[in-house]
């Protein structure tokens, strides 16, 4: 589970509110091409031809694309080399994913140092992005 694989993540992982340009930076380091599009899924991510490749949704409403795109960098991460498709499915490397866009969204300090209202009045998130956040705190201690 991810507990396991924490060694993978970025340094500030679950310590920092990691942002749209946390993300453009990620790709830039790790050589990864991220292009939104007008798909029907909210996010995919693949390896064509030797390079990662991260295509999210266009039309997603702000915290909603950094989630999805937070999702698809932990299959990056964490997962084999595949296609990835964001489909809000219970596997393992979907909720895998799920957890780490969720920390790096809403880290530790932040969960514990605020209410979830004020964390979605500041940044915009849905309530049931603080409820999964909430879940994985009391199921994982992370």
């Amino acid at each position: 589970m991810i507990i396991e694989k924490r060694d993978l993540l970025p340094e500030r992982w679950n310590l920092h509110v990691f942002s749209e340009l946390d993300f453009d930076s990620i790709c830039i380091k790790e050589g990864i091409q991220a292009f939104e599009s007008s798909m029907l899924i909210s996010g995919a991510y693949c390896v064509y031809d030797g390079s990662p490749v991260i295509f999210i949704r266009r039309d997603l409403p702000g915290p909603e694309k950094l989630f999805i795109k937070f999702h698809e960098l932990a299959h990056h991460w964490l997962h084999f080399p595949g296609v990835q498709f964001f489909l809000n499915t219970h596997s393992k490397i979907e909720l895998e994913a799920n957890i780490v866009a969720a920390c790096a969204l809403v880290p530790r300090t932040e969960l514990l140092s605020r209410s979830a209202a004020e964390i979605c009045e500041e940044y915009g998130y849905r309530p049931e992005l603080l409820a999964l956040r909430a879940d994985i705190y009391r199921m994982w201690d992370i």
